[in-house]
């Protein structure tokens, strides 16, 4: 297990898995054994697995896109443990669809033939592309659509103990199985979700971006307002007061480096002063800046830095237990999803 955990580099996987946590608010992996990995019907197709990590009478583990996951929203504790069914979105290219003998023939056989036509990855960026004309695929024009992906999903059914694998597009399934991992004891899917910050009665977690989203919104707004100040009062000015100076004659003194406007004044033309920034300007970034910090758990304390004169010792000593709470939670949270991809792991060899 630790021979693979570094030959396949699951830890770096495990470790993506925990920074989307933090940005997205929840980070997925998945493990897994493969038997025999996908090949293609003819040897013109050439190889259709292209990851390094899948390999014959081998465990895998991997991360996966969290925005490509989805499960059971009628799952009583809202988690993996209570849902009835897990569903991964990924993308593959029609070709190698048709080519993969791991699905139905008679599904590969209607897609190819123009029957069923698969909604291409293009859709998910609203540029829907027109199918109707598409040459699916035929041997001679093989490289022609290489670049056409279609949208799959893999839904994980534990009510009936399944993988059904769909295409969009797609009215009945490429492939249905029974789950290949019965022996994951406690574990449904083989699956592992981890939360940057829990939300109770959520179905996912908080991250950083999201928790600091208002106060990053105030920063924004704060510093917006700093540059159309800018923009708004650095523009070279004067004012002409043209009942005492003729405009051509005034044109001729002005400085061509200004623009003018025509007012009246107790003299006869004079610039126009820029308009500071209001005095506080700097004092509400410090302080907008100041609870950020704190909010994300790098306050002076974390940082090293002096508290204010009035701090007490036992202030002092409920924020370290506070920060230490917040860091056991990050930690502890991390280290659960590395455990349960080991024992995940552990099984998937000790079957094999």
């Amino acid at each position: 297990l630790n021979d693979e955990f570094h030959r396949k580099e699951i830890q770096d996987q495990l470790e993506m898995s925990s920074f989307d946590g933090g940005i997205l608010g929840h980070g997925w992996a998945k493990s897994g054994f493969t038997r025999k990995v996908d090949e293609a019907k003819t040897k013109a197709a050439g190889n259709i697995n292209y990851d390094d990590m899948i390999e014959d009478e081998s465990i895998h583990g991997k991360r996966v896109d969290p925005r490509n996951m989805w499960f059971d929203y009628n799952a009583p504790s809202k988690n993996l443990d209570t849902a009835r069914y897990v569903i991964e979105r990924y993308h593959k290219y029609f070709v190698d669809v048709v080519e993969n003998t791991f699905y139905k023939s008679s599904v590969r056989e209607k897609i190819a033939d123009g029957y069923y036509k698969p909604t291409p990855k293009d859709s998910l960026n609203s540029v829907y592309r027109n199918t109707d004309n598409m040459a699916w695929y035929s041997q001679s024009d093989f490289w022609d659509y290489e670049s056409e992906c279609g949208i799959m999903y893999e839904v994980w059914d534990s009510k009936f103990n399944q993988v059904l694998y769909f295409m969009e597009g797609v009215p009945e399934p490429l492939q249905v199985i029974d789950n290949p991992y019965p022996y994951l004891k406690g574990k449904k899917f083989p699956y592992m979700k981890m939360d940057f910050i829990y939300r109770p009665n959520e179905f996912y977690g908080m991250g950083i971006p999201e928790f600091i989203e208002h106060q990053a919104l105030e920063l924004a707004r704060h510093r917006t307002s700093a540059f159309d100040h800018r923009r708004r009062y650095s523009m070279r000015q004067m004012w002409i007061d043209e009942n005492q100076i003729d405009p051509e004659e005034a044109e001729k003194v002005a400085d061509p480096d200004y623009d003018y406007i025509f007012t009246q004044g107790p003299n006869a033309m004079g610039v126009i002063d820029d308009v500071p920034l209001p005095s506080d300007y700097a004092i509400i970034e410090a302080i907008i800046k100041q609870d950020i910090l704190e909010f994300t758990g790098a306050d002076n304390l974390a940082r090293g830095q002096n508290l204010q004169s009035r701090a007490t010792a036992k202030e002092v000593a409920v924020r370290t237990n506070i920060l230490g709470l917040k860091l056991d939670q990050r930690i502890a949270a991390i280290d659960k999803m590395f455990l349960t991809m080991g024992k995940h792991l552990s099984a998937q060899i000790g079957r094999a």
